[in-house]
């Protein structure tokens, strides 16, 4: 037997751990499983990734009760998603400089919670076999909810890192949540009371909405270290948003965003689905008009900056809240390409400063990150898609960073653009799909010291035309009315300024505006 599910959706079909091996190793014992875990290398993140991967995918082939899965699960589950939590893009790129080390990291981190899900997906059916009545079945509501937690985080960790979302979390989620809205316990916060005591925080339709609302507002968008905070934020507009089935005869309503059940897609606004029959699927609405309500109670919560987990960064939200409205749309639509196919990318503040210095000799650290091709996919006046293999990860290049843009032939003289990342996709085939977006003005190549013993730096100058003045530096410079002294391409003379409006801001650079002094 297995759970009923709605007249209009077919049987559940979750993914489940495939069966491999022998698994005579395999700790069964909860104690020994947690010391186990709690003396694993925490230092040496891939030896540690690996060991774990191994023991869990071990345990998700052995045959134990669905009394004995949940609490071994969770033991497994804790220090998997604390380490969601803590490890930043950043700050793996810090710990492992070499790209191949943090891809493999990356990818066996993904490789772990699709495991955990897996393990969840399979004590659903488990315990489906024994009570096939979800609303008098604690453990099958609980493994329900820990399953939409691990799939959402599955999602989480891809936009975390800029990767696809893996095929089929979204449907999984799609069907957990009809499960879950068919018995009417989508609401319940579940527990069960064995020897250990296990509690959700979250009923299962926070977890699904939370994810969902992360998924309409650009997280590829989202800076490093972002994406994390605007997940957390989305906590609060979760218990506001209405997530329900769609009536029959149902219009396309401002505000609503539709869910494709028997898809593998987030939902989407303006349309409703429709199957090729042009019959209507089971289809969930995401309504986010109540969710918009609180954005004023937010806003008085916020601050300039992530200062702590419970403060929200007002920079952010504001990125977030467009997406929330369905009449949000591209300000101008990007055209099919004609003339150049491709563009090179000049990436790092170094680089870009030699290129518009027109200094040929460059180190072949230059030579490497700047010298890529990329194929326009389309482009309009005000930025580009392109896209490139084999780019997968390059923590070199985030969102939020400036990139010089040059798009003639290689026998034409260089017209050199300045661009600024909006957002970054890497797919399953290691393709990565970049979003431009240029930035007004003729770049000019410049240096400026904060003293007279400082280092002398490079920095790109956009001078004053319909807006103000503006300079490009490392990050870590700005700070308001701090003055420092610009130095010309011609060196013929110092001009010092006075910092003042900060502009753009991520890991790597800052632009902001300044005054002569």
């Amino acid at each position: 037997m297995s759970f009923p599910t709605p007249e209009n959706m077919p049987d559940l079909n979750l993914s489940t751990p495939e069966k491999s091996g022998a698994t005579s190793s395999v700790e069964l014992n909860e104690t020994l499983l947690g010391s186990w875990i709690k003396r694993l290398p925490g230092g040496d993140l891939e030896k540690y990734t690996e060991l774990y991967l191994d023991a869990l995918k071990g345990f998700n082939q052995t045959n134990s009760n669905e009394h004995q899965q949940s609490i071994m699960l969770d033991l497994f589950r804790k220090p998997l998603n604390d380490l969601l939590f803590s490890l930043t893009p950043l700050k793996l790129s810090k710990i492992y400089p070499d790209l191949d080390e943090r891809n493999k990291i990356i990818a066996t981190l993904a490789e772990l919670m699709a495991e955990l899900a897996l393990g969840y997906n399979k004590l659903i059916i488990d315990s489906g076999k024994k009570i096939a009545n979800l609303t008098r079945n604690p453990i099958a509501i609980f493994a329900v909810n820990r399953a939409c937690e691990q799939l959402s985080y599955m999602a989480l960790h891809a936009y975390k890192f800029n990767r696809e979302v893996p095929n089929r979390v979204f449907n999984e989620l799609h069907q957990i949540y009809q499960l879950a809205l068919f018995s009417e316990v989508e609401k319940k916060i579940p527990f069960i009371n064995q020897r250990r005591r296990l509690q959700a925080h979250s009923s299962i339709k926070e977890r699904y909405a939370q994810i969902l609302l992360l998924s309409i507002s650009n997280p590829y968008g989202l800076k490093s270290g972002e994406v994390l905070h605007a997940y957390q934020i989305m906590q609060q507009f979760a218990v506001a948003a209405q997530i329900a089935p769609l009536p029959m005869g149902a219009k396309v309503i401002a505000g609503q965003f539709y869910i494709n059940c028997l898809a593998d897609k987030i939902p989407l606004p303006s349309e409703l689905p429709m199957l090729e029959n042009q019959t209507q699927p089971p289809t969930l609405v995401l309504d986010t008009k109540l969710a918009l309500g609180i954005v004023d109670t937010l806003l008085k919560q916020t601050s300039g900056s992530i200062e702590s987990p419970a403060t929200i960064d007002r920079n952010v939200l504001k990125q977030l809240i467009p997406y929330f409205n369905t009449s949000y749309e591209r300000k101008q639509q990007r055209i099919p390409v004609t003339g150049n196919k491709q563009v090179t990318l000049t990436i790092g503040l170094s680089a870009i400063h030699q290129t518009l210095m027109d200094i040929r000799t460059r180190t072949d650290e230059d030579i490497s990150v700047s010298a890529l091709p990329w194929d326009i996919l389309n482009k309009n006046k005000k930025g580009y898609l392109v896209c490139r293999r084999d780019v997968v990860g390059n923590q070199k290049l985030n969102v939020g960073d400036f990139v010089a843009i040059n798009e003639a032939n290689p026998n034409e003289k260089p017209e050199i653009k300045l661009a600024c990342v909006r957002w970054m996709k890497t797919d399953s085939n290691d393709k990565t799909k970049l979003s431009l977006e240029r930035v007004d003005g003729e770049p000019m190549a410049v240096k400026y010291s904060l003293d007279s013993l400082s280092k002398i730096r490079p920095a790109i100058l956009f001078p004053e035309t319909n807006q103000a003045a503006s300079l490009i530096t490392v990050a870590g410079v700005y700070k308001r009315d701090k003055t420092i002294h610009i130095i010309p391409k011609k060196k013929r003379f110092q001009l010092n300024i006075k910092l003042n409006k900060l502009i753009d801001r991520n890991n790597g650079f800052e632009r902001f505006t300044f005054r002569d002094v």
